[in-house]
């Protein structure tokens, strides 16, 4: 019964050397060998597999990448355009001298967060609709254009006679909300020269 066990531990002793003899020769590699779930995709590189010590890497053809959301607010900043108006007479900036009782076009265009324009200057009418005047029609849009009579009202509304006067001034003020969230007013004026 010894001499079996004796045996038995010389044939284990053996077999753990032979072990140790095969891992040191073969350097490991079969003892660590990859298994599939192993295999780490390279981006950007060739399909050729390649071996990096005891771990296989196999490259990917077509890389793809995810950005995660950001649960945080994002700020954006807008980049406003400075407010401003610009009024034309017969769609210029410089008009030529226009004739007495001759009807003309104004018009006005604005840039920015324009949130309403008021029309002023002297007391010309209006061509479609003489009693109203230039100067007294209120609250206008950013933008647009109306036709007027080359003269002048003696006097404030409801006044009826004219008078010849040159050259015509006519202005305009608009309310703007400036980038900074303020109100801020811009304003533009044109004359026109009016002959006999």
């Amino acid at each position: 019964m010894e001499t079996n066990n004796k045996k038995y531990l010389l044939l284990v002793a053996i077999l753990v050397v032979v072990g140790f003899i095969f891992i040191f020769t073969t350097g490991g590699q079969h003892a660590f060998a990859p298994t599939p779930e192993n295999n780490i995709p390279l981006a950007n590189s060739s399909t050729t597999p390649t071996s990096t010590g005891n771990i296989l890497l196999t490259p990917s053809p077509t890389a793809q990448f995810s950005i995660p959301k950001s649960k945080s607010p994002v700020t954006i900043t807008m980049l406003t355009t400075p407010p401003s108006v610009t009024l034309k007479i017969n769609a210029s900036r410089t008009p030529a001298p226009v004739a007495y009782n001759s009807i003309n076009t104004i018009s006005w265009a604005s840039t920015g967060n324009i949130i309403g324009c008021v029309s002023g200057g002297y007391y010309v009418p209006l061509a479609d609709a003489q009693s109203t005047l230039w100067s007294r029609q209120g609250q206008m849009k950013a933008s647009g254009s109306e036709s007027f009579v080359a003269k002048m009202l003696t006097g404030a509304p409801p006044a009826t006679g004219y008078k010849y006067f040159s050259p015509l001034a006519l202005n305009i003020a608009c309310t703007a909300i400036s980038a900074e969230g303020t109100k801020v007013i811009v304003k533009d004026e044109i004359t026109v020269s009016v002959t006999p």
